[in-house]
């Protein structure tokens, strides 16, 4: 809860710091934007570094049981939902531009896309429920993909708002019932996880090949 709080957080700043680079940068804007991303992106990385190698967990550990078909499937379902997330956040500011409407409505179309994304986690985490993984999962696909089918058709600054926003919940929901589903299981074996992580990026990266290569 207190992460996907704090990416929440982010996504209400969003709105400000563009303006802010804009003001700043003029037209170069963007690439500050980018810039100071890249800043905070190795501010993270030197906070994980600092961090221990091995947290001890209280507590048994029970074996993994997942078998490897139904732990590749899960993790194909979400590396699609990935896709179509990095999809939208790509092609819906290239597609806004088209459509005549500027920087700042793409930042605020963003900033709610992103808000979409880690709010409902975070209240999920916040309020101790557990989803039914599974369903969650195949849900949120489902919503991803039906984001990513209504944005190219919409000219107007609340259909894209709209579209980002049904694509960051469907993001949501199939990353935190994957996340549930994996560690239900029992201690997942680290070359699992890493896989799984794997077919993430992979997926979060070949969504934006897509997008530029459709857009």
């Amino acid at each position: 809860a207190v992460v996907m709080g704090g990416a929440s957080l982010a996504a209400v700043a969003a709105p400000l710091i563009v303006r802010t680079a804009q003001d700043l940068a003029g037209p170069l804007a963007p690439a500050a934007a980018l810039a100071g991303a890249g800043l905070m992106l190795l501010g993270a990385m030197a906070a994980a570094a600092a961090l221990p190698g091995r947290i001890e967990v209280a507590g048994k550990e029970s074996v993994w049981g997942a078998s490897a078909c139904d732990f590749a499937a899960m993790s194909v379902a979400v590396a699609v939902a990935w896709a179509g997330m990095t999809f939208l956040m790509a092609c819906a500011p290239l597609l806004m531009e088209g459509c005549g409407l500027g920087l700042g409505a793409s930042s605020s179309a963003i900033s709610w896309h992103v808000l979409a994304m880690w709010a409902p986690a975070a209240v999920v985490g916040a309020g101790g429920w557990r989803l039914p993984a599974v369903p969650a999962v195949l849900g949120g696909l489902a919503l991803v993909l039906l984001g990513c089918a209504v944005v190219r058709f919409q000219a107007s600054v609340p259909g894209f708002d709209i579209s980002l926003i049904i694509g960051g919940c469907g993001w949501s929901l199939a990353t935190l019932g994957s996340t549930l589903w994996i560690h239900a299981q029992g201690v997942p074996p680290r070359l699992l996880l890493a896989l799984h992580d794997l077919g993430l990026f992979a997926g979060a990266i070949g969504g934006v090949l897509v997008a530029g290569a459709l857009i």
